[in-house]
C-alpha cells in the first residue's frame, strides 16, 4: 500500500515537471515563431499609443508592389544611439521584411568615401539623413533628418518642438520616386511678389510626399521650356504680368497647359492675370464674401472664415478636381473671394464648380477701416462659386485644365494649410490637373506625450525575459512546490 502511495505522489510530481517543461519548451518555440514572423514578413505587435514602430497599408502597398530592388542608406555615426535612430531602425526592419528593400547603416564621418557616390552639385549629405536609391544608384533622393518631423511653434517660447513623426511619409514617397518613370514638375510662379520655395515648404513637403517634384518657375528664364501638360502654380500675385510674360502663359495654355490659380483679397488691380483667366471664361470678384450670420453650418465663429458646401465628385465625371474629398471632409477658409464663370459658347469647355458659399451669403464690394460686415442694401447676395474648374479641349489631343480658388491664404499659411481637410483643396486639383498618377499619403505620427516613451528594442528586451525567463520559472517553482506538498500527504 505504502509503495503504491509512494508510486502515485512520484507519478505526480515527474507529472508537474513534464507539464513545465513541456510549457518551456511551447514558451520558446513560439518565440522562435513570431521571431522569424518579425524578420521575413513583418509580424509584430506595436505596443505605443500611436503605432509608432508600425507601417501603413500604404506602404505595404508601395513596397510589395515593388519591381526592383530599392537601397536605404542610413548616415548615423556608429557611435549615435538616439531615440531617433532606434526608431529608424525598427522601422526600416519592417520595410524590409515586405521584400525589395535592402538597408545600411552609412558611417559618413568615419568613413567620407562610403557616400561619395551621393555627392553631386545639388546634393547636400549631413548627418543622420536618409539616403534611398533605386537598384542601380543613378536616382536617388536625401531625406535630411529635419524632415522626418513636422513642426510647430510655441509662441511663448519663440521654439520649435516636433508634433508629428513623418519619416515613414518620407521614406515611401521618395521609394516612389526612385522607382517611378515618370515624376510631375510643378511650377510656382515667381517674380510677382509670390511666396518662394523656402516660405512655401510645408507645401513643397506635402507635394513630394505625394511624388510632385516642386520648382520654381521665372518667366523671364528662357531655359525653361514649358509644353502641354505641365502645371504653373500661382499663389497670390501682387503684380501683374509684363506684356510678353502674359503672351508666355496665353501660348502656354493654349497648347494645353495647366493652372492652378489663387487669389488673395488684398492684392491690387492684376489686368493681365485678369485677361488671361478671361480667355477661358474665368473672373476672381474683387470683393469679399461674407456669410449671413443665420447659416451657422457656413462659417467657423466668424462670418469670413467661410466653410463652403464641397461639391463631390461623380465617379463618371470628366472633371474630378475634387476627387480626393470624401462626404463629412470641410475647409475653412478665411477672406475669401467669388469665382465667377461666364460659359464660352465653344465646343469642347466644360466648367465644374467645387466650392459654393450658402444662399445668404454676400459680397462686400467698397469696404473700407470704417466700413462694418453688416449686409446692406447695394451688397449682392446669393450662392457664390468659390474654386471651378475648367476643361477646353483643344482639338489636338491635348486639353487646357485650369482651377481657380478665391483664397490664397490657406496655402500662406502652414497652420491654416495643415488645418481640417485645406490641403486636399492642393492635392486633388493638382491630381486632376497632371492627369492622375501615383500618389500616396502616409500619415503622420503623433509625437504628443501620450506616447510610449520606451524605445521598442527595450520593450523588445523586457518581453523577451518576462516569457522565456520569468514565467518558466514561476511555473517550475510553483510545481515543485506542489509535488513536494503532494509528497508529504
Amino acid at each position: 500500500m505504502m509503495k503504491n502511495e509512494r508510486f502515485k505522489k512520484l507519478r505526480y510530481g515527474a507529472g508537474s515537471i513534464i507539464l513545465t517543461i513541456a510549457v518551456i519548451l511551447a514558451v520558446i518555440l513560439v518565440n522562435y515563431v513570431l521571431s522569424e514572423a518579425e524578420d521575413r514578413f513583418a509580424w509584430t505587435a506595436d505596443l505605443s499609443v500611436n503605432q509608432q514602430f508600425s507601417i501603413s497599408d500604404e506602404t505595404r502597398g508601395v513596397v510589395e508592389g515593388l519591381n526592383e530592388e530599392v537601397h536605404i542608406y542610413t548616415l548615423y555615426s556608429e557611435s549615435t544611439s538616439s531615440s531617433q535612430r532606434k526608431m529608424m531602425e525598427e522601422i526600416l526592419k519592417r520595410y524590409e521584411a515586405l521584400g525589395h528593400v535592402k538597408t545600411q547603416n552609412l558611417d559618413m564621418m568615419a568613413n567620407p568615401s562610403s557616400v561619395s557616390r551621393f555627392r553631386t552639385e545639388n546634393v547636400t549629405l549631413s548627418a543622420n539623413a536618409i539616403i534611398v536609391a533605386n537598384a542601380a544608384e543613378d536616382k536617388f533622393r536625401v531625406i535630411p533628418q529635419n524632415e522626418l518631423y513636422d513642426y510647430e511653434i510655441d509662441y511663448q517660447t519663440q521654439a520649435y518642438t516636433k508634433y508629428d513623426f513623418v519619416g515613414e511619409q518620407a521614406l515611401t514617397s521618395a521609394i516612389i520616386y526612385v522607382t517611378s518613370q515618370d515624376t510631375p514638375v510643378i511650377y510656382f510662379l515667381q517674380g510677382h511678389d509670390e511666396l518662394t520655395l523656402n516660405q512655401l515648404r510645408y507645401v513643397t513637403d506635402g507635394l513630394r510626399a505625394r511624388n510632385y517634384e516642386p520648382r520654381e518657375l521665372h518667366l523671364s528664364n528662357l531655359e525653361t521650356e514649358l509644353g502641354a501638360d505641365d502645371v504653373v502654380i500661382a499663389i497670390a500675385p501682387s503684380k501683374d504680368l509684363s506684356e510678353a510674360e502674359y503672351e508666355h502663359m496665353k501660348a502656354f495654355l493654349a497648347t494645353g497647359g495647366r493652372l492652378y490659380y489663387a487669389s488673395n483679397y488684398v492684392s491690387g488691380a492684376l489686368p493681365y492675370f485678369d485677361m488671361l483667366l478671361a480667355l477661358y471664361g474665368l473672373e476672381v470678384d474683387k470683393g469679399l464674401l461674407v456669410e449671413d450670420m443665420g447659416y451657422v453650418e457656413y462659417y467657423y465663429r466668424n462670418q469670413l472664415y467661410l466653410m463652403p458646401d464641397i461639391h463631390l465628385t461623380a465617379e463618371d465625371a470628366d472633371i474630378n478636381a475634387a476627387a480626393g474629398f470624401e462626404r463629412g471632409d470641410y475647409v475653412v477658409l478665411p477672406q475669401s473671394q467669388a469665382i465667377r464663370v461666364t460659359p464660352m459658347r465653344e465646343m469642347g469647355v466644360q466648367y465644374e464648380t467645387m466650392l459654393t458659399t450658402s444662399p445668404g451669403a454676400y459680397i462686400k464690394s467698397k469696404l473700407t477701416q470704417t466700413s462694418t460686415l453688416n449686409r446692406e442694401a447695394e451688397d449682392e447676395t446669393g450662392t457664390f462659386p468659390m474654386a471651378v474648374a475648367m476643361q477646353k479641349n483643344q482639338g489636338n489631343g491635348a486639353d487646357t485644365r485650369i482651377y481657380v480658388i478665391g483664397n490664397a491664404l490657406f496655402l500662406m499659411d502652414s497652420s491654416l494649410f495643415t488645418a481640417y481637410d485645406n490641403g486636399e483643396l492642393l492635392y486633388s486639383p493638382l491630381n486632376w490637373l497632371v492627369g492622375g498618377g501615383e500618389s500616396v499619403q502616409v500619415p503622420g505620427k503623433s509625437m504628443g506625450s501620450y506616447v510610449l516613451r520606451m524605445p521598442s528594442n527595450t520593450v523588445y528586451h523586457i518581453l523577451t525575459i518576462a516569457v522565456i525567463g520569468v514565467i518558466p520559472a514561476v511555473l517550475l517553482i510553483g510545481g515543485m512546490i506542489i509535488w513536494r506538498r503532494r509528497r508529504h500527504l
